[in-house]
């Protein structure tokens, strides 16, 4: 699941949209909450966020689309791959 640093509201949406995903989705779906920075400035700070993640169980990243796109995006990948690899999805 993937909200904007920068918008809280995007934010505020998670807690629903988990509740949503936990009801429609099978008991081991692993789901990941991804900060994503458009912007400079930021509404939602990572201390809020990770402590968001760990009240629902779920792993907690960022992504910064201030800088080049495809290695973020790169990066993204290798970071879930890596969890996936070390059990360590919630």
């Amino acid at each position: 699941m993937v909200y904007d640093v920068g918008q809280i509201e995007t934010f505020k949406l998670c807690s629903m949209y988990i509740e949503q995903l936990r009801s429609e989705c099978p008991q081991n779906t692993q789901i990941m909450l991804i900060g994503q920075q458009f912007k400079e400035e930021r509404q939602v700070n990572v201390d809020e966020a990770v402590v968001f993640a760990e009240m629902h169980s779920l792993t907690y990243t960022e992504i910064n689309y201030l800088e080049d796109t495809t290695e973020t995006m790169s990066q993204l990948k290798q970071r879930i791959v890596a969890l996936a690899i070390n059990n360590e999805l919630k």
